[in-house]
């Protein structure tokens, strides 16, 4: 087996376009076409010394040392495609993003900020398309093959709320030139969701159950104790299911508003959308009645007040969906709850080619990466890890805070120290 590439990688992420789809209507026919896809996936792979770092559903991740070999692995599995009938499914049509970024393999896989930035470009991506990071764009610009040519897609806000960046179209003169839609990136929706300084790590599995909920409810109600991650899960999930809300996400952190009369203004304001007034020159709700919107209340006390304005809003618009994150529960005959609970402790028996799949862990590497890019988890610091996880309940904002702490320490200095701040406290 080849080692994985280490320094600046290149990740190429693939998917299926509309694969749950082809599943449902095609039932075991669609097993053969993924094989042939799958086939020609690793034939491009193999051509341009690509390594398959794993296959997750109908999607392949793959590692590239060289960027210019993941561009021209990416066109090849276009080609291919484009090139194969699937006669027991119809033509089928992949996206694929890439990034660039330095990263440590650890065991067999890789994990940070540059792995979840290159499947979150993925996602933007329309079947037949291939979207490039700038800084992938950057290392393959001037030395592509001649049919092959890279143009500037705008600048973009990702679903992990991280800032906006600037993305490209990869394209060749032997692929179809479609006219394509709009890249799925939020900037398709009006909204004011913040930007996010570390990218979201370890709730995974609880943003589908929220968004699960979100189907067939108008309240999703997140509780949970502080800094187990309410907000940030909040914010994720709405960023997830923006689609779903063509007419805005608002955010109203409660923190900053005075009494519930603040709402509405904030809402028309983030939505850029004229408020309407009665006759004694108080605003209303009509002018968000047929409006799909999405509403974030963060840092929510719940109160009389709130819960009587919450029950108006959505007794009144039909096309409204409020995500609540709260320490306690909110009184609404709409609300379902989704309690919140701290990160499984990690075994103190874990090893290092485990570790990473245990939240705590891999919340504090993840953290610890991001601002010393060098960080590596290994057998030495792996016990205080997992100590410092346990010393702190689980509690992913504790984690974090401690994680930050590598810019001056090792996590077997930060142990002791976190241990007599807790003692003192």
């Amino acid at each position: 087996m080849q080692d994985l590439p280490s320094g600046f990688v290149t990740i190429l992420f693939t998917d299926i376009e509309g694969s749950t789809k082809l599943w449902d209507r095609h039932q075991e026919l669609f097993r053969g076409a993924l094989e042939t896809h799958n086939r020609l996936m690793r034939e491009a792979i193999k051509l341009h010394c690509g390594y398959e770092v794993k296959t997750i559903g109908d999607s392949f991740m793959v590692a590239f040392s060289e960027p210019l070999h993941a561009a021209n692995c990416a066109l090849e599995m276009q080609r291919l495609i484009e090139g194969e009938l699937f006669p027991d499914v119809g033509k089928m049509r992949v996206r694929i993003g890439m990034h660039s970024g330095e990263l440590i393999p650890q065991n067999g896989d890789y994990f940070g900020t540059p792995v979840n930035h290159a499947a979150r470009i993925e996602a933007t991506a329309h079947g037949g398309q291939i979207i490039l990071s700038e800084e992938m764009a950057e290392a393959v610009s001037e030395r592509l093959p001649s049919f092959a040519s890279i143009k500037s897609a705008g600048l973009h806000r990702l679903k992990d709320l991280g800032s906006p960046i600037r993305l490209f179209r990869l394209s060749a003169s032997d692929l179809p030139d479609r006219d394509y839609p709009p890249l799925r990136t939020l900037n398709l929706y009006p909204n004011n969701l913040p930007s996010e300084l570390t990218s979201f790590v370890g709730r995974e599995k609880e943003v589908g159950e929220v968004i699960k909920l979100s189907k067939g409810n108008s309240l999703v109600n997140i509780t949970g104790q502080p800094g187990i991650g309410k907000s940030r899960l909040a914010l994720q999930a709405a960023a997830e299911c923006a689609h779903r809300h063509p007419d805005g996400a608002c955010l109203i952190d409660m923190n900053e508003i005075a009494d519930t009369s603040e709402l509405l203004e904030m809402i028309a304001s983030s939505l850029k959308i004229a408020p309407s007034f009665d006759e004694f020159g108080i605003r209303t709700l009509s002018f968000l009645r047929d409006k799909k919107i999405l509403v974030i209340l963060i840092h929510c006390n719940p109160n009389q007040e709130i819960e009587t304005w919450i029950n108006e809003a959505l007794n009144s618009l039909s096309g409204a969906f409020f995500l609540v994150a709260s320490q306690s529960r909110i009184s609404s005959p709409f609300a379902v709850e989704f309690k919140l609970i701290p990160f499984e402790i990690p075994s103190t028996n874990l090893v290092v080619a485990e570790a990473m799949n245990s939240s705590s862990v891999r919340l504090f590497v993840e953290t610890a990466q991001s601002l010393r890019p060098s960080f590596e988890l290994t057998p030495d610091n792996l016990p205080s890890i997992i100590e410092i996880c346990s010393f702190l309940a689980g509690i992913p904002g504790k984690i974090e805070e401690s994680a930050r702490r590598v810019r001056g320490m090792t996590p077997q200095q930060i142990l002791p120290r976190l241990k007599r701040e807790g003692s003192s406290g």
